[in-house]
């Protein structure tokens, strides 16, 4: 008979890492069934609520169809009706009241523990995207952020060539090195260039932005454009990523020539 063995997070296993993805996802998947109970509790007491104000308005009309004649009434009675009246309405409205009160204090604590819950599980999933980015840059030269220097993608002198071609020259150097890899170049020099020293910042900081997209989020694409016009150049980077801080970057140069 074929024995199947259980996998838990308690068991010994060797792999910590793994131990601890299972852990988390259990404890997300717990949390998050007990705000989906919790809901579903604080629903059915604002239900509640509604029904007592629909029954509470139905028992006003039943018991008294007859309000504005009860001072003609008391003139024909040994007995104060209208105070009778006053006092059942009173007592009528304070246990509605009551009721309403215990009501509102349950959902209030529902309300608390449903916003502990949210915070609790915002909290573990900044954790662990914290935790995934630290590991990642552990990979990283601990003595320089980008390790990709200028002399890896250029063989010869930079500057030998026009920026457009500078830009074809990282693009297929990150392409080669880090296959799949796609960027998308849409720019345009129009046969003109920049400063030397302007140049040479800007493709710096256009390595070093590729290289941390790539081994810090797994990007597989991204996109390249811009121009250099008579008085002014842009250039902008753009890609998208399901493993970082923010859903997209957009990192943009315009300078003025």
């Amino acid at each position: 008979m074929e024995r199947i063995e259980k996998s838990d997070i308690f068991i010994d296993h060797t792999n910590v890492e793994g131990r601890m993805s299972l852990f988390h996802n259990k404890l997300k998947k717990h949390l998050s069934n007990e705000y989906l109970f919790l809901s579903d509790k604080k629903d059915n007491l604002e239900n509640e609520i509604h029904q007592l104000e629909m029954e509470q308005k139905q028992k006003d009309k039943t018991l008294f169809p007859h309000v504005e004649k009860r001072d003609i009434r008391k003139y024909f009675s040994p007995l104060n009706l209208s105070q009778i009246d006053e006092e059942q309405r009173d007592e009528s409205k304070k246990q509605f009241s009551s009721n309403i009160s215990r009501i509102n204090e349950e959902i209030d604590l529902l309300d608390a523990r449903m916003q502990e819950i949210k915070n609790f599980l915002k909290d573990m999933e900044d954790i662990l995207q914290k935790e995934n980015r630290e590991e990642k840059r552990e990979k990283l030269d601990q003595k320089e952020i980008c390790p990709v220097s200028m002399k890896d993608i250029f063989e010869e002198d930079f500057d030998h060539f026009s920026f457009c071609d500078n830009l074809k020259q990282i693009a297929g150097y990150f392409e080669n090195k880090y296959n799949p890899m796609e960027i998308i170049l849409e720019f345009q020099d129009n046969e003109k260039n920049i400063n030397r020293e302007v140049r040479v910042n800007i493709l710096k900081q256009l390595i070093a932005n590729i290289y941390l997209a790539i081994t810090d989020y797994g990007i597989s694409i991204m996109l390249i454009e811009g121009e250099i016009m008579e008085d002014n150049f842009t250039l902008t980077l753009s890609y998208i990523t399901d493993d970082g801080p923010m859903d997209a970057f957009k990192i943009s140069y315009n300078i003025d020539l």
